[in-house]
């Protein structure tokens, strides 16, 4: 038997599983019961099941074809091929209208889990026990929208087993508030999805938007008035290096920001913590927003291991 034949053979007994497979989906399918909860949970198995079928039938299909050197049996391949993945394409689109949308967002996490675990183990049960990614809802605020695209760039838009219709249907899954409204008019087809992404960009990923976005966040950062209130200084110091490392994930130098940022942090401080650090910038040449970053963290946590001593030391008093 010739190597081809030996490859066909193999993926004949592939194609017939997955043909059952199929029908089995399409029987399901035709006595589906939307209320009843246990066949929601089963279309998301189904759904993962047929995704997986399709990563498995790509490597007999590619091994006949890199056999073959007649271009009219090479063409007649790719054409039954690209049957088979039409008819799975179908019943997945299907069970995708049958899904509710409040599903989505799991459905889509589920997808890149299931997808990485079954190509490295061979096995689509393990991938059902691994740890599940989250994506944040995207509702039109400017500050959240790094997290977000970064979110579904990794977990969407990466996945080569969804068509740009899947990532589109996902994407919009994601929009709440105010963004749906951007991306209202778009019609579900393979170019529109790239375009929902620059228009969402465009319209709240715009570098001078995110940079005045984070500045005015910092401005709004409640002042803490003692150098005692540990509490105040720890939100003060969380909520400012979250807007202080989105610029610089922009590629935004300190440098160019130095003379506002500073400024800006220094009047959210204590009188007494912005005389110490005056102190130090002079003596010790300090200058940079991340040392004065260092510098608030330090004087926090000192100020929390002297509380915690003091109170070892004399719990009662305290």
């Amino acid at each position: 038997m010739e190597a081809i034949d030996k490859v066909r053979a193999k993926r004949k007994v592939v194609r017939s599983a997955s043909t059952k497979f199929v029908n089995k989906v399409k029987s399901f399918l035709e006595n589906f019961d939307e209320q009843n909860e246990t066949n929601q949970e089963q279309l998301f198995e189904y759904l993962l099941n047929l995704d997986a079928k399709q990563i498995v039938l790509q490597t007999p299909n590619k091994e006949v074809e890199n056999l073959l050197s007649d271009e009219e049996l090479f063409k007649a391949e790719i054409e039954g091929s690209l049957e088979y993945q039409e008819n799975i394409n179908e019943v997945k689109y299907k069970i995708k209208n049958k899904i509710n949308k409040k599903n989505l967002s799991q459905l889509a996490v589920n997808f890149k889990d299931a997808n990485e675990s079954y190509v490295r183990t061979n096995n689509l049960a393990l991938s059902l026990n691994l740890p599940k990614l989250q994506i944040p809802n995207f509702s039109g605020d400017s500050s959240t929208y790094l997290e977000f695209i970064n979110c579904s760039t990794n977990v969407i838009d990466a996945n080569e087993s969804l068509n740009n219709v899947d990532k589109f249907i996902y994407l919009k899954s994601f929009l709440s508030g105010e963004a749906p409204k951007i991306v209202s008019g778009f019609a579900l087809t393979e170019d529109n999805y790239k375009s929902c992404l620059n228009l969402l960009k465009d319209r709240y990923g715009r570098q001078n938007h995110l940079i005045s976005c984070f500045m005015n966040k910092l401005l709004v950062i409640e002042p803490v008035k003692s150098s005692f209130n540990l509490k105040g200084l720890r939100k003060l110091h969380d909520e400012s290096e979250i807007s202080i490392r989105n610029l610089y994930s922009m590629g935004v130098a300190s440098g160019n920001y130095v003379h506002l940022l500073i400024p800006i942090l220094l009047k959210q401080l204590p009188h007494d913590l912005v005389v110490e650090f005056h102190r130090q910038k002079y003596s010790k040449n300090i200058g940079d927003v991340k040392e004065l970053m260092k510098f608030i963290k330090f004087e926090i946590e000192s100020r929390e291991s002297a509380n915690t001593r003091a109170f070892t030391e004399n719990p009662r008093k305290l």
